[in-house]
């Protein structure tokens, strides 16, 4: 049996400088060793995307759903390959290693999440849902007195939106070539540097970002107001779809585009006290 961890979900350039790994890009490397590889353990935060691409190839791939800590990613590490060193499946030497989680005292025994190469496969008939592009904090281009600050929280990087002003984020990137028309789901994971109450209101809008579109307005924004979580060391998500052609600005398979991020912060609707961290953004295509 062969197992592959990764702690990280970036690479270095032959200078020295990171870049985050495209999902698909990862997948078509273990692609490569697929009869030698078994399983993938992916430890960075938010790696479940990456996880779900790699599982089209390996039989079983571990993936973690939100951002976690070094001491819960310990105690997974320990529960789940001391269950293999003693002869334990792959399924169960995961169930160990979310139990260890739990005797840590530690309320992160659900961010690692299990994807089997058959589960992916079925749902790719059933669900139609595709990964399409993702961004993380440092991928924010905005900047001056409206641009959110970033900074950095146990190692993670993160966009820290005021709660006594709007701010604005915006990502480029292009839509990948998979895209079949059926609209797209935008997911923002983001905490609270502090807030245990409160709702915090997110707008987003996107534009398509040819050569002839630099003076393209952006799309009519879609709100979410999202109840923060009650512990402000976890992470929740807003959800926003756009049905494909107008309300996407008419981006097509392959066409850049700008998705612009704002927090809201002077509607009556965000209530919450303290900065919203944005941790990560991604996006899918709707299910049809």
């Amino acid at each position: 049996m062969a197992i592959v961890s990764i702690n990280k979900k970036t690479f270095e350039n032959k200078v020295g400088k990171t870049h985050p790994i495209e999902p698909d890009a990862l997948a078509a490397l273990f692609e490569q060793f697929s009869d030698q590889v078994n399983c993938v353990v992916l430890n960075a935060c938010y790696s479940e995307t990456q996880a779900n691409a790699i599982a089209n190839h390996i039989d079983y791939v571990i993936g973690m759903n939100e951002a976690i800590n070094d001491k819960a990613a310990i105690a997974f590490s320990i529960g789940f390959y001391q269950a293999l060193g003693a002869g334990r499946t792959i399924e169960e030497a995961y169930k160990l290693g979310c139990v260890q989680i739990r005797l840590q005292g530690i309320p992160k025994h659900l961010v690692p999440v299990l994807i089997k190469k058959e589960e992916t496969q079925a749902q790719r008939f059933t669900q139609g849902t595709g990964f399409l592009s993702r961004f993380e904090a440092t991928d924010n281009r905005t900047k001056g007195s409206q641009a959110p600050r970033l900074d950095d929280v146990d190692g993670l990087a993160v966009l820290d939106f005021d709660a006594d002003r709007d701010q604005i984020a915006e990502f480029s990137g292009t839509l990948l070539p998979s895209y079949r028309g059926s609209g797209i789901d935008v997911k923002i994971h983001f905490s609270m540097s502090s807030a245990v109450v409160g709702t915090v209101r997110w707008a987003v809008s996107m534009r398509r970002n040819l050569a002839d579109d630099r003076s393209r307005d952006f799309t009519s924004s879609k709100f979410v107001s999202q109840s923060v979580p009650k512990n402000h060391l976890e992470n929740t998500v807003g959800v926003f779809s756009f049905q494909d052609g107008e309300e996407m600005d008419q981006i097509g398979a392959g066409d850049p585009f700008i998705l612009r991020v704002t927090r809201e912060a002077t509607h009556p609707d965000d209530t919450a006290p303290g900065d919203a961290e944005l941790i990560t953004i991604e996006v899918f295509e709707s299910a049809r």
